[in-house]
């Protein structure tokens, strides 16, 4: 079964520009390298804005966990982190799918 987590931030207004420039150039590369491609990345663009919502799949949730552990100990990025804290409010949300649908 594949299990989506899905990573919704909530940005200070006008920052997510910013964010989505610093992440592309100095977290990208490195989150990429623990969890593998996105899913999805999506910015809001009615309702609620200054939204982004980030969607990564895996096998289940312990390969969520040892990829998210190893790369939370990557010293590259919790600079990362350092330099793009304060601009955003996370919410996390997992989901799987229903039991007739396969994908």
């Amino acid at each position: 079964m594949t299990i989506i987590d899905c990573r919704a931030y909530d940005f200070v207004p006008g920052t997510l520009p910013m964010w989505l420039d610093l992440y592309e150039r100095r977290g990208r590369a490195i989150q990429r390298g623990y969890l593998g491609a996105a899913v999805g990345l999506r910015a809001s663009v009615v309702g609620g804005l200054n939204r982004l919502v980030f969607m990564f799949a895996y096998r289940a949730a312990d390969d969520r966990t040892a990829r998210r552990v190893a790369m939370e100990a990557d010293p590259a990025w919790r600079v990362y982190k350092q330099r793009s804290a304060g601009s955003s409010a996370l919410v996390i949300q997992m989901f799987a799918p229903a039991s007739f649908y396969v994908s």
